[in-house]
């Protein structure tokens, strides 16, 4: 924190305050990537994160494919958004207490066979909306469980100074995947069909699970004995008395509801253009 505030304090009273900014970026902003088995997470991180944006946008294709029904969507966003609200609750509390190696490896693997099994379906040409629909639920649920592990796992493969580095590299991957595997998705999906798009989301996450199984995480101090659930009040509590924090999460809340909403009815939105998979 001392680092970031001397540059931020030198962006704001340098004469040449851009530049400032862009060193301290290129000093600091890589050297996450100096540790080995973050690196392995984070090149790993690719293939479960990208896999995640080829799923959703998929889910949606699929779901309007067999429904035409924009309120089919609609219940698919539910199924695939409100589940991880609530289990990350939970999620975040459970990570503080067990092996966050091991968690990710359970999450990892049953999703990529949740996908492998929707994958199957699809190709089977028996596949319903229910089926995909409970699907998405069922992994929207793990993903509650996987993400906060996966936030904080980064103490154990880092030093503490490289931690904002951390975080930036993994936005990074958010944000590139974001723009870039959707339109992978529609040409995947115009070329051939939605199963073998499930595919490759199974075997991303089947790559995540590999790189889990040879990661070497050091042990990591349990941060409270407490319950999960009193873990959970105490967060809810804090959140509620500490202003920034409210804002801040009801922020997020806001853009994931009202911002965010357009996502899962884009498959319908396709129809109106008049495009297919491609367009």
């Amino acid at each position: 924190m001392q680092r970031w505030h001397s540059a931020f304090k030198a962006f704001c009273y340098n004469p040449r305050p851009f530049q400032a900014g862009v060193d301290f970026v290129a000093t600091h902003q890589f050297t996450a990537l100096q540790h080995k088995q973050f690196l392995k997470f984070w090149l790993g991180s690719f293939t479960s994160v990208g896999a995640t944006q080829l799923q959703v946008m998929g889910l949606g294709w699929l779901v309007y494919e067999l429904s035409n029904s924009s309120l089919a969507l609609g219940y698919l966003g539910a199924a695939a958004g409100l589940p991880a609200i609530v289990t990350t609750l939970f999620g975040g509390a459970l990570a503080d207490q067990i092996d966050k190696r091991r968690l990710l490896i359970v999450t990892s693997a049953l999703t990529a066979t949740l996908l492998a099994l929707l994958a199957y379906l699809d190709w089977a040409g028996v596949v319903q909306v229910w089926h995909v629909i409970a699907i998405a639920g069922v992994i929207s649920v793990i993903t509650g469980f996987d993400w906060p592990a996966r936030q904080s796992i980064f103490p154990s493969l880092i030093d503490r100074q490289d931690m904002m580095s951390a975080v930036a590299l993994t936005t990074v991957i958010w944000q590139a995947t974001r723009m870039i595997m959707p339109a992978f998705g529609g040409l995947i999906i115009a070329i051939s069909d939605t199963w073998l798009l499930f595919t490759l989301c199974s075997a991303g996450f089947f790559l995540m699970f590999l790189i889990l199984l040879n990661l070497k995480v050091a042990p990591a101090v349990t941060a409270t004995q407490q319950s999960t659930v009193s873990q959970i009040v105490e967060g809810i509590r804090f959140i509620l008395n500490n202003r920034n924090f409210l804002i801040l999460i009801s922020l997020s809340y806001a853009v994931f509801f009202f911002a965010s909403a357009y996502m899962p009815l884009m498959p319908a939105f396709a129809e109106v253009l008049n495009v297919d998979g491609k367009g």
